[in-house]
């Protein structure tokens, strides 16, 4: 039988937090400032994460 295993520690959520895209890093991060992120917080990080890169 398996048994989830949903004990978080520091280092388990660090490894999770680096695999997430960057655009999610940026959101986690926000939220973690002030437990929740602006509608305008989110549109910006997408804008950033949309703009095609200029040569």
């Amino acid at each position: 039988m398996l048994q989830p295993d949903t004990t978080w520690t520091p280092g388990r959520a660090r490894d999770y937090f680096e695999l997430l895209p960057p655009r999610a890093q940026d959101i986690v991060r926000e939220a973690l400032r002030g437990g929740r992120v602006s509608a305008d917080a989110l549109r910006l990080t997408a804008r950033a994460s949309t703009a095609t890169p200029t040569a």
